[in-house]
């Protein structure tokens, strides 16, 4: 992804990309976001989603704590987000947005997200 775009992601989602300014022992995310530039707004709203319920939900920190991506990036097509602390809320924001972005409609010339029809 273009450093513009990955600029945008940590200015927006600081908490969730905390781990993009260390050393490379310590994390993969200090080699960016590895995606491709078209995904950026499938990636924007699984953020979006991810840290608005770990904002709205603070007083519940054991079940919804603060997670930090470690690394980004596609992986034989598909998004892999990988992160810590597990949890199933973030786990079905990703599994959600691996197949919209799986799904993406090349085709569309307004590049919105469209499924293939099947």
């Amino acid at each position: 992804m273009k450093q513009k775009l990955q600029d945008k992601l940590f200015t927006a989602f600081p908490k969730l990309f905390a781990q993009k300014d260390l050393d490379k022992k310590q994390t993969c995310m200090c080699w960016g976001i590895e995606t491709p530039d078209e995904w950026y707004d499938v990636i924007y709203n699984a953020c979006e989603l991810i840290q608005g319920m770990i904002d709205s939900n603070q007083h519940l920190s054991d079940k919804y704590p603060q997670i930090e991506f470690t690394q980004v990036k596609e992986k034989w097509g598909a998004l892999c987000m990988y992160y810590y602390p597990n949890t199933d809320y973030v786990n079905g924001v990703i599994a959600m947005a691996d197949y919209m972005v799986q799904h993406l409609d090349k085709k569309n010339k307004n590049n919105r997200i469209g499924i293939r029809n099947y």
